[in-house]
């Protein structure tokens, strides 16, 4: 039986990944709640089958809002633009007393929601 091969292209997008900057979307408005969490608004985009007659009945919210809870809100506070993924990751584990594994499976897949709902984004530097 063979031994299954390395891939090299997954460990070069790791590395890619880990280098990346994370910043907050400039056209997010954020408004700190009295609890110390933060709420991110996001201008939405208006579907192309959204029109009259049928906007009159479904009408679209001009912004969505996303409560971050006091995990997230480190989270958003640590990407500054300035530190790359893994900084966030090593940060975030050491304030929590956790692994680099365990706090870069939390952290890549909270910012992938924030991704997902346009309040941050990934800059990879070439």
């Amino acid at each position: 039986m063979k031994a299954p091969e390395k891939n090299i292209s997954t460990a070069g997008t790791w590395r890619k990944m880990l280098a990346a900057r994370l910043i907050h979307n400039a056209a997010a408005r954020v408004e700190q709640m009295p609890d110390s969490r933060v709420k991110v608004y996001v201008k939405t985009v208006r579907p192309w089958f959204l029109v009259p007659p049928l906007s009159w009945v479904l009408p679209l919210r001009r912004e969505r809002g996303t409560v971050l809870d006091r995990l997230g809100t480190q989270v958003w506070n640590l990407c500054d633009g300035n530190r790359t993924v893994e900084n966030v990751i090593d940060e975030f584990a050491a304030a929590h007393r956790l692994s680099f594994h365990e706090s870069r499976a939390a952290i890549t897949s909270y910012v992938q929601m924030l991704v997902a709902r346009g309040a941050m984004a990934i800059v990879v530097d070439e």
